[in-house]
């Protein structure tokens, strides 16, 4: 949903708010573990140099948008709820996903996936995102539950995903082929840090993949070319 001066309150009351009324009526009634949905949108671009986010376990949160901004003061309010509980202990956990992708999933995902399917030629850009798909974003969230665990997470595909690699393989996936080109590269390269539209296709936006790897946590259980193997069945 595109940001608007209109909606800002509409992400602190569902966000922030909401998530806080939900969280202290779980805690009145002894849930035992309550799970926030956060976004690795909480770091902003955590300090690094624009078009250039590398995100580790000491990266600062630094949100910039409306939406990053009421999911950081829902976590910092909740790690105050779990710390001022008495007796009780309601266990909290935070989830940063990157960009989320899979069957169903709205998105700037799905954007590509269509445009993919449209344009045979494509800049070559060796660019690193992180995702995670559906599946192993919901093996995840299980895992959290059955072993009740509690604290920060930043789950994510076992791959880092190039832009450019992930439109070749939405065109195999549905039998097309596909030219890659190098021309446009140093205008890319330049509008990365100054073209927000730019930075999100072609910029570099990664966890470190040593803050999502986790003891006696198996979830990535699928691969981008599976997932794209589903969406074509699912739409044939």
């Amino acid at each position: 949903q595109k940001e608007t001066e209109e909606n800002k309150k509409e992400y602190d009351e569902i966000n922030y708010k909401l998530a806080m009324e939900v969280a202290k009526k779980s805690q009145e009634v002894n849930i035992s573990q309550f799970i926030y949905m956060s976004t690795a949108a909480v770091y902003g671009d955590a300090g690094q140099e624009r078009g250039e986010v590398i995100i580790n376990d000491k990266s600062p949160c630094m949100p910039k948008t409306a939406y990053g901004i009421s999911k950081r003061k829902a976590e910092i309010a909740l790690l105050e709820l779990e710390e001022e509980q008495e007796e009780s202990k309601m266990k909290v956990c935070i989830v940063r996903p990157p960009m989320v992708y899979g069957k169903e999933c709205p998105g700037n995902f799905m954007k590509l996936y269509h445009l993919a399917l449209k344009i045979p030629i494509f800049p070559l850009v060796h660019n690193q995102r992180s995702m995670i798909a559906i599946d192993n974003l919901c093996e995840f969230l299980y895992q959290l539950t059955v072993q009740e665990k509690r604290g920060i997470y930043h789950p994510q595909d076992r791959e880092y995903m190039e832009t450019s690699k992930l439109v070749g393989y939405m065109r195999k996936a549905n039998g097309k082929g596909i030219l890659y080109v190098k021309k446009l590269n140093p205008l890319i390269s330049t509008a990365v840090k100054t073209v927000g539209t730019v930075e999100k296709v072609f910029g570099n936006y990664v966890y470190v993949k040593s803050i999502s790897r986790y003891d006696r946590i198996e979830y990535q259980v699928v691969d981008i070319r599976k997932v794209l193997k589903e969406l074509v069945r699912e739409k044939s």
